[in-house]
């Protein structure tokens, strides 16, 4: 069951952030008032940060056996929320603006935390039990940091 749920987890993270980076390279327009998004973006975003929080959940809560698959969830959540960080905000169509121009997370930090998050992975890999509650942290951060990086947008 936790296998089940991993992969889901980290599946839906790893579409939606191929879903971003096709968004950040322009792969579809931004909408041509403030506040219009491209079409998806309200089903994508969601379902992505529900996938945070509940890969949280399920790295947390691994019981005294964990799967070495919580290691897939770090890295997920890295590559969709920096994806995100470089699509266009819609708050500001019909310009280009990113979330990253000038947004409330430094790009700095995202990186630092992408860093982080594959030397999680590594680290959970090797040790399932310990992993799993720093994936879980990991994941949290992930879910403020992409809180925050929309600035309430």
């Amino acid at each position: 069951m936790v296998r089940a749920l991993v992969l889901m987890c980290a599946g839906v993270l790893l579409g939606a952030a191929a879903f971003e980076l096709a968004l950040a390279l322009g792969g579809w327009g931004i909408g041509s008032q403030p506040g219009d998004s491209t079409a998806g973006q309200e089903i994508v975003g969601p379902a992505a940060f529900l996938a945070l929080l509940l890969g949280a959940v399920v790295a947390g809560a691994g019981g005294r056996r964990r799967e070495r698959t919580v290691s897939l969830l770090a890295p997920s959540a890295a590559l969709f929320v920096t994806a995100t960080d470089y699509t266009y905000d819609s708050y500001y169509a019909p310009t280009l603006r990113r979330f990253a121009d000038g947004g409330a997370v430094p790009v700095t930090w995202i990186f630092a935390l992408l860093a982080i998050s594959f030397a999680v992975a590594a680290f959970t890999w090797r040790w399932p039990r310990e992993g799993g509650w720093i994936t879980a942290i990991t994941m949290f951060v992930w879910a403020v940091t992409l809180v925050f990086a929309g600035d309430g947008h």
